[in-house]
């Protein structure tokens, strides 16, 4: 709500597999209302079952909002390989840290805020700045494709590597 309404004009696309259902989103609508986000600036989508008509959703999208507590990690490298930033609220465990983990691997890390200030803070800046917005835009995807996150190989390597390590200290216990 806070994002909302420090950037004018703005809307919460908000898209989920029960979308469709009418209880599920009055009850969304009523939450997003009673944290100031007024029902008209909520674009409500249904999830798309067509992978092409899922990811071309994306182009509605300026920033992704990361959600808390639980990061989106599966709609972040999404969101990220359609050319969408993501902005992050870096948590205390796992759960809540995989959206600084993914923002470190294309070099977005300044986009993983630590506290609920820095988040809005942080979004409100990107989207002020249509200029870093459109080089983020234009480089995102070719970031995650050629980076730690798309080297299929390399991540191959290293879970191989770490699968050894570990049933190599699993052994040495047991000896």
């Amino acid at each position: 709500g806070r994002v909302l309404s420090a950037v004018p004009g703005s809307r919460l696309f908000a898209k989920m597999l029960e979308g469709d259902h009418a209880g599920t989103n009055d009850f969304m609508l009523r939450r997003l209302e009673s944290h100031g986000i007024p029902r008209s600036r909520v674009v409500w989508k249904t999830w798309e079952k067509e992978l092409k008509s899922h990811l071309s959703t994306y182009d509605q999208i300026d920033i992704g909002l990361d959600p808390t507590p639980y990061c989106g990690t599966t709609t972040t490298i999404e969101a990220m390989l359609m050319g969408v930033p993501v902005v992050t609220l870096v948590g205390d465990r796992h759960a809540a840290r995989v959206g600084l983990s993914l923002l470190h691997n294309v070099g977005l890390a300044d986009l993983a805020a630590p506290s609920e200030d820095e988040y809005v803070a942080r979004a409100v800046t990107l989207a002020s700045d249509s200029a870093r917005l459109a080089t983020i835009r234009t480089s995102l995807r070719e970031r995650v494709l050629s980076g730690a996150l798309g080297d299929q190989a390399a991540y191959a390597t290293r879970l191989r590597t770490a699968l050894r390590t570990a049933w190599a200290d699993r052994c040495r216990t047991k000896a």
